[in-house]
């Protein structure tokens, strides 16, 4: 047996965005959706989006959604 464990990390940082997002789902300024898995992360070090962002669902000034829904700071 073959047993393999994939550790997705994602950092962003030093980024911003300036224009408007118009989307119906998953919209953010910056990332529309994340996906990092159980063991993943997902790291956001100064970025700053400042368009109007709008949307139905799942939407964020920066981040429209993040999977797993685990957030600190």
């Amino acid at each position: 047996m073959c047993v393999t464990t994939i550790t997705i990390i994602i950092a962003i940082t030093n980024n911003y965005a300036t224009g408007s997002v118009t989307g119906s789902s998953y919209v953010g300024g910056l990332v529309g959706y994340a996906y990092t898995e159980m063991s993943g992360t997902l790291t956001l070090t100064n970025n700053y989006a400042t368009g109007d962002v709008s949307g139905q669902t799942d939407v964020g000034g920066l981040v429209g959604y993040v999977w797993p829904e685990y957030v600190s700071k």
